[in-house]
């Protein structure tokens, strides 16, 4: 199943599926969250396109090492594809903003078969109410999450922006709030979602306890939502 939109789409649910979840239009709304404008109300601005290589980067994260991972995301190179692999438990310190991922970067976070990963933050996302990965606007980039992974008991995942893509293959996502979107927040993006679980998120103050997504396409099979909630639109 794929829908494509020129308005803004939202959903909250409160059963089990295995596709889309209940889907409610309405025009409105700022495309940028206020969380990605600085106190000055500008906008968030993408980063500096990396520079291009030609050969495949894998990076291998272990021991707990949030540091590492941080690097490794905001290391990955225009034009080339980046691999990190996670097996351990990796969490954001108290106070921790987000990480931008650089511009026209291609990364895959990637669970090994017969391993497990999870990531959060260890104040829940209570010192701040901005997604933990961002994708800047217009900056063609893109991030692929696979295998046993589990993001739990934050805030917002991944904001990804206008022209950029974001592809979610299993995982477990749940106990996770903000304001919209309580693991997705995509404006004129690309989501598509094969498989995971996605449970008790919430949308705090507004619309898609789960994925808020204005503009852009989604496509979702082979997932269960369920107890996802939000304070406006689709509260279930």
């Amino acid at each position: 199943m794929k829908r494509s939109h020129t308005r803004r789409l939202w959903w909250a649910d409160h059963r089990s599926i295995s596709c889309l979840a209940v889907v409610c239009l309405i025009i409105g709304a700022s495309a940028v969250p206020s969380w990605l404008s600085g106190g000055d109300g500008m906008a968030y601005a993408a980063p500096e396109t990396a520079q291009a290589t030609e050969s495949a980067n894998t990076v291998t994260v272990n021991d707990n090492d949030f540091a590492s991972l941080q690097k490794a995301l905001r290391g990955a190179k225009d034009g080339t594809k980046t691999i990190i692999s996670l097996s351990d438990d990796y969490v954001a310190p108290e106070g921790f903003a987000h990480i931008d991922l650089p511009a026209g970067s291609d990364v895959e976070i990637s669970v090994p078969e017969g391993s497990s990963a999870v990531l959060s933050r260890a104040d829940g996302g209570a010192s701040t109410s901005g997604a933990l990965l961002v994708l800047a606007n217009k900056a063609a980039s893109k991030l692929t999450i696979s295998g046993d992974f589990t993001y739990r008991d934050s805030t917002t995942l991944a904001y990804v922006g206008s022209g950029d893509g974001l592809a979610i293959n299993g995982g477990t996502y749940t106990g996770n709030a903000n304001a919209d979107g309580g693991v997705i927040y995509a404006y004129d993006a690309t989501v598509t979602i094969d498989g995971g679980i996605f449970s008790g998120n919430k949308a705090t103050d507004g619309s898609g306890g789960a994925i808020y997504l204005n503009g852009g396409s989604l496509s979702v099979k082979n997932a269960t939502f369920s107890g996802n909630t939000a304070a406006k639109s689709n509260d279930a």
